[in-house]
């Protein structure tokens, strides 16, 4: 994708609540959306001319922050599902990774993780489910804040097998287009590959059984980004089924001169959408790309193939993933039918979740389904931070969805330095996601979805108040550069002699500005 819209989601403690079905909700109009963001990509490319290099996060800021001790800091509860957890920090020099963690804030159990590292990961499985639990990070004797999480409910009956989801890896064999994500918001292009592996390799450690791709898999729909691609995948897809649909960079001709869906049915898939059935597991792969656009929609014949598939495997679980959002205030930048979509899932209760990538965040929505609530799940992307991934884990009476970051920690702390600074925070809290964006659990015979929940202060952004961010820097720039271009003028001539002003000559009223 090429745009971020922002939105905050602000989570205190943890509990859980379930939902019923919701409609969508428009939180900002789709004109505004749009007059915004070409507003801040003007800016952005303006801020870029002019240097205003204090604007951006780069080096180590962060470090130089703290004090001298070993200070933790970014502190994170990433994950909190039915039977795990999984916390992450940093630390301004190597340390040791311990956790503490009890159903009693004095009887804590002490967990210690690998060996020393700035880029700490404590993740601990075989909790018990609906529990409270108390928790602490610690590094080297210096301990975090203590705090408190409560697992997920688990679905009724035994756990029946896992599926791993990645979107949005984003492989390139150039330098990439220079999109505002990659100027401005951390998007690892040159750590493609690497991250995409390690989202694997995660996956492939927790049990994942099935792996399925989001969208996005190359940065321009190059062949040679295909092939770059498939290469990566092959020793995982060679021990575990796998599955991918296009994104809209995946189709990609004309502003990149990639191959854009040959080289999807080349080097992936010879079908742009199609179904497959894995024991009682339906997966169902959509295409809701189109040709060099960046928006979504599903043709009409892939939707009553949708419908005839679902009436055709009413038994299996189904799964449904496709690159374009299709329900929240996300579908102002996914799949412009997203309506008819809907019309049609609701009518399945075997139907276990909506997967989508594309907007590079943590979010789940809730809509309709046949027996209540439905949840609609945005996987993070591999490529920018979080830099994470997604797991499933399918039992008899529903799913627990967890989202990760990647065990390669040091490339998250990365994207996240370099996003733009004045941003940084905001763009945090909306790629990371609240705390019900990141974990679910699905009860598919009663219609209900539990989450993560805060205090649920949900607040939009407008987009034109990201863009007085950039202004203000811009104009705090010139400001500096007209005063020390007046400075050097002044120090100038003063060493030579003054000239004297022509008869009749007018004071000029313009200021110095800097040439762009």
């Amino acid at each position: 994708m090429a745009l971020h819209a922002i939105c905050i989601i602000l989570s205190g403690s943890f509990g859980a609540k379930p939902e019923e079905g919701a409609g969508v909700t428009q939180l900002i109009s789709r004109r505004d959306f749009l007059r915004g963001s070409l507003g801040l990509i003007g800016a952005s490319v303006f801020v870029q001319a002019v240097g205003v290099s204090e604007a951006f996060a780069q080096g180590e800021t962060s470090d130089t922050a703290v004090s001298s001790e070993n200070a933790i800091y970014h502190e994170e509860l990433v994950t909190v599902g039915a039977d795990r957890m999984a916390v992450t920090w940093v630390t301004e020099q190597p340390g040791s990774t311990v956790l503490w963690l009890g159903e009693h804030p004095e009887r804590l159990t002490r967990y210690t993780f690998g060996g020393a590292t700035r880029y700490h990961l404590a993740e601990v499985n075989r909790l018990l489910p609906a529990t409270r639990y108390f928790y602490q990070v610690e590094t080297d004797g210096m301990r975090g804040p203590l705090n408190t999480l409560r697992t997920l409910p688990a679905p009724r009956g035994t756990l029946l097998y896992r599926v791993g989801f990645v979107s949005d890896s984003h492989i390139a064999t150039q330098a990439g287009e220079g999109d505002p994500n990659q100027l401005y918001l951390g998007k690892l292009l040159e750590d493609g590959p690497e991250l995409l592996r390690s989202a694997l390799d995660d996956l492939v450690r927790k049990g994942a059984n099935y792996l399925v791709h989001g969208g996005d898999l190359t940065e321009s729909g190059r062949a040679d980004e295909y092939a770059l691609f498939r290469s990566i995948v092959a020793p995982y897809t060679a021990a575990l089924p796998f599955g991918a649909v296009p994104g809209n960079h995946d189709k990609y001709q004309k502003k990149t001169g990639g191959i854009g869906e040959a080289g999807f049915r080349e080097y992936v898939s010879g079908e742009l959408y199609r179904a497959e059935v894995r024991g009682d597991a339906l997966f169902v792969y959509l295409d809701s790309a189109r040709t060099n656009k960046d928006w979504g929609y599903i043709p009409q014949a892939e939707l009553r193939w949708l419908n005839a598939t679902l009436a055709a495997h009413r038994e299996k679980k189904a799964f449904l993933i496709l690159h374009h959002p299709t329900n929240g205030m996300d579908v102002w930048f996914g799949t412009t039918n997203f309506l008819q979509f809907q019309n049609i899932v609701k009518r399945y209760p075997n139907v276990q979740g909506v997967f989508a990538g594309h907007m590079h965040r943590n979010y789940v929505t809730v809509g309709r389904g046949a027996r209540g609530a439905l949840p609609y799940i945005e996987l993070p992307a591999t490529v920018q931070f979080p830099n994470g991934y997604g797991l499933v884990d399918v039992y008899e009476g529903g799913i627990v969805y967890t989202s990760h970051k990647v065990s390669a920690l040091h490339l998250s702390e990365k994207s996240r330095k370099k996003v733009l600074r004045q941003l940084s925070d905001l763009y945090v809290l909306y790629t990371l996601g609240g705390a019900g964006d990141r974990v679910l659990t699905f009860d598919v015979e009663q219609g209900t979805v539990v989450r993560q929940e805060g205090f649920l202060l949900t607040a939009v952004v407008e987009l034109r108040t990201a863009f007085g961010l950039l202004r203000d820097a811009v104009t705090r720039r010139i400001s500096l550069t007209a005063a020390e271009q007046r400075t050097s003028c002044a120090s100038s001539s003063a060493a030579l002699p003054r000239a004297r002003k022509p008869s009749g000559a007018r004071r000029s009223s313009r200021k110095s500005f800097p040439s762009l």
